[in-house]
Formats: structure tokens, sequence, C-alpha cells
């Protein structure tokens, strides 16, 4: 699929630096204030904007960047219709922020003590959610990885434990604010990767109305499938449950979503958090859908298909060969996307170091370790972050 040249590992070099840096900046600028609640909850002092961002791009992973237009190019574009995420992002909003944000809890499965009396429903759920979270941040690793062993001459398990180090060392030292920003820098490269992408594809393939002919000749423009047979690949019924309850999973039933709208200053600006992620992941949504129809276009237009024709092995290398196709002769586009491609990756794993090290220390470690100071917490807490990168890069 080529390889990279000296422009792209600059690009890709810069993207990853910058990312550290913002985290490193926000640990300096907070190391007189060394307490859990900010390591963990960045003292309820961030604002509704970069939340809203952070969560979007922890939700957005690199495995949706890579799925989601090999999806549209395998089997069209039903999957665009898409309104039940946003039904569950906004019962998450109207359900659970109002429930939980008060209360002030560090890990969100304290409430099931409270509710129930139990301190086995809370440790239960808790171990349920960080093995749900450790195989979640191996996933998502794992689609970068791939993609840079592609274009370069490392090993996938080489790059893995590199990125696996480099997320861990910025999330343990920076903490939820550390992480937020760097997600916020991360946004800006993973929406330029994307639109770089799309751009030269819209122009290698003649424009949008050239782009939608294609489709509809290959019988891929498919937005209305009302058919209640639950065997059906896509339908409107199945797709929206489906999106629904992912987005209760997600945005309702995650502990990196509640420390998102629990580090809000106020419930209104926790609750705006929320519903602001409604259109962010749609435009996501809408922009990964269009790069699949272009894809299909273009190599419809090539009179090529690349899977049938054993030019990629699977479907997860579609778009890096799209980009290698149409960016390749452009000195550090390749690079931008693979940076694109990683930051989505690493926004999402290191809210989930982040979280499963809240959930270690909240439901576990706490109150047998109640005699530290303040800043030996946070030490521990860094320390029990630091733990999970194995597990983490094992699982990729």
């Amino acid at each position: 699929m080529g390889s990279f040249h000296t422009a792209d590992y600059l690009v890709f070099t810069l993207s990853l630096s910058l990312s550290v840096c913002v985290a490193l900046f926000s640990a300096w600028r907070n190391r007189h204030n060394a307490t859990t609640h900010t390591f963990l909850l960045g003292n309820h002092s961030l604002g509704v904007l970069p939340l809203t961002i952070s969560l979007v791009v922890s939700v957005i992973s690199a495995v949706t960047i890579l799925g989601l237009p090999a999806e549209m190019f395998a089997h069209g574009t039903q999957y665009f219709f898409n309104i039940g995420s946003g039904l569950g992002i906004l019962l998450t909003a109207v359900v659970f922020v109002p429930l939980l944000y008060p209360l002030k809890l560090t890990s969100m499965f304290e409430y099931l003590e409270m509710r129930f009396d139990s301190r086995s429903a809370r440790l239960v759920g808790s171990l349920m959610e960080i093995l749900a979270l450790l195989l979640y941040g191996g996933t998502a690793l794992y689609a970068p990885s791939t993609a840079i062993q592609g274009v370069t001459p490392f090993p996938t398990w080489a790059i893995s434990m590199f990125l696996g180090c480099l997320v861990t060392f910025y999330t343990c030292l920076g903490g939820l604010i550390g992480v937020v920003w760097s997600d916020v820098v991360q946004a800006f490269i993973i929406l330029f990767g994307i639109l770089a992408v799309i751009i030269q594809g819209c122009i290698s393939v003649g424009g949008f109305k050239a782009i939608f002919d294609l489709n509809s000749q290959g019988d891929r423009l498919h937005f209305y499938n009302f058919d209640p047979d639950p065997t059906t690949r896509h339908t409107f019924w199945g797709l929206s449950a489906g999106f629904c309850f992912g987005g209760l999973a997600f945005y309702g039933a995650s502990q990196f979503t509640f420390q998102r709208f629990s580090a809000a200053k106020t419930l209104r600006q926790a609750k705006l958090t929320v519903l602001l992620n409604i259109p962010a992941f749609y435009v996501c949504h809408v922009l990964l859908c269009f790069l699949g129809v272009i894809i299909y276009a273009y190599y419809q237009q090539q009179s090529c298909d690349p899977i049938a024709g054993h030019v990629i092995k699977s479907t997860n290398q579609l778009l890096p060969l799209f980009v290698v196709d149409v960016l390749g002769y452009i000195p550090g586009a390749p690079g931008l996307f693979i940076a694109a491609l990683t930051s989505a990756a690493l926004s999402t794993i290191s809210s989930v170091l982040n979280s499963i090290s809240s959930l270690l220390w909240d439901d576990i470690l706490r109150k047998r370790l109640s005699f530290l100071s303040n800043a030996q917490s946070v030490a521990v807490n860094q320390a029990t972050g630091s733990t999970l990168n194995p597990p983490i890069v094992t699982t990729s």
C-alpha cells in the first residue's frame, strides 16, 4: 500500500508531539493542586466546549473511522440512516445526567451501592466495566497499529507497544484535564485528516454528481428500508433500536462519559455537554458515511474492487488503500491521515485509562488507603494507570 516518506514521518511526529505537549503542560499547570478530585474529575473546572469535544472523540474511535466507510462501501448507504444514536444521547442528558451529577460521585457504580445498599453490586458493576474498557482499549489500539504497519517497516506489536506507552505516559501525568485538552487537539487533527481525504476524493471522482451517479449505478443508495424482518442486515427498525441502545451504552452507562459530564461546573453545563454531542456525533457520522460513498465511486470509476480483487486482505485496509491512491502523491498527506487515525485511537485509550484508574481507586483502593496524603493518592492513581498498559497492548 505504499510507504511513508520524510514529510509523512514529520507530520505524524509533530501531531503526536503536540498532543503530548498539551497534556504535559496541563500537568505542569496543575502541579500545585495535586488531589485525586483534580486528577480524576478536573476539580469541576472544565468548560462545555472542551468536554463536548473530548467526549465525542472518545466515542469516535479509530475502529469507527476505518469501519464506517468500509461498511458503506460493502453494503450501501442504509447504515447512514441513524436516528437512534441521537435518541440515546438525548435520554442520557434527560435521565442520567440529572440523576448522577448532583451526587458528586467519582465512580458511577457508587450509585448502585447507594440505590441497593449493596457493596457487591457496586463491585460487580465496576469490575465488568473495567473488563469491557480493557477490551475496548485493545481494539482501539489495534486499528492504527495495523495501518501504520502497512506504511512503515515496523511490526504491529512494536507499534502497539510504542503507542500504548505514549498514551499511558501523558494520561498518567496529565489526569483528566490533560486528557481532555489533548482530546481537543486530537479532534482537530482527526477533522483535518478526514476532510483532506474527502476533498481530494471528491476531486478525484469528479464532484458530487459523479459520486452519487456511480453509487446509484452500483445499487448502493438505500436510505429507507422498513422491512420488519429481523434477519435483514440493516433496516430502519434494526438500526434505530441498535443505535439507541448503543448511544445509551456509550453515553449513559460508561465511566468515561460519566467523568466528562461530572467534570462540568454546573448541572446545566453537564446537560449541555451531553446534548451538544448530538450534532457533534452526527457531523462525524455523516462525514465518515460520505467518505465511504466516495471510496465506492472512486473504485467503481476505476473498474476495480479492492476486496474482490484481493488487493487488500480485509475491509479494514480499504480506507488506508484509498488514502494512498488519492493522496499518495502529496508529501505529508498520508502522514496526516495516519496521524488522524492514531489521534482517534489515543483519545479513546486515554479515556479508557483514566476511567479504569478512577474505578480502581474509588471502588477498590480508596478506603484501604485512606491514610495517604493527597499527593500520595495521586501517585497511586498514576501508578495504577501505568499498570494498565500491558493488558491493553496484549488485547490489541
